[in-house]
């Protein structure tokens, strides 16, 4: 019982704040553009046109690997510390309705509209093609790590 204030007491004078996870391979996001631009292709060959790299992702408070029960596919779920966040929330306001890839080493990962403005800092990289491993893989490779 002794210990709680102790811990509360620490926790406000760190902030309470989440590790930051600095990425091994950040996650890059384009807008989806005419053809003539930028041309990616996912793992399964599918060619994205995409325009110049409008955002990169390098630090995280949360990266993990799982299954998205709504959409029936597996997904690596990102929080955000709150400069990522702030980034990432400018980003979904300025492309509202706009398609996006999300891209990792070079590889178009996901493919998505947004639909809203993502104010809370998470966001979610889904991996329809992807097999258990091979999300769980990507996860690390963002990460950093074996």
């Amino acid at each position: 019982m002794r210990l709680l204030p102790l811990l509360l007491l620490a926790c406000l004078l760190t902030g309470c704040s989440a590790e930051v996870i600095n990425a091994h391979q950040p996650l890059e996001l384009r807008v989806v553009a005419e053809p003539g631009e930028t041309t990616l292709k996912d793992k399964a060959g599918t060619e994205y046109h995409v325009g110049p790299v409008a955002l990169v992702l390098a630090r995280f408070t949360g990266i993990k690997a799982g299954y998205d029960q709504q959409r029936g596919s597996r997904v690596i779920n990102i929080t955000l510390p709150d400069e990522e966040a702030a980034k990432w929330g400018k980003f979904t306001e300025e492309n509202l309705e706009k398609r996006i890839v999300m891209v990792v080493g070079g590889i178009v990962q996901s493919v998505d509209t947004i639909r809203s403005p993502i104010l809370d800092g998470n966001l979610q990289l889904t991996g329809r093609t992807l097999t258990t491993a091979e999300i769980t893989q990507l996860a690390k490779d963002i990460k950093g790590g074996s």
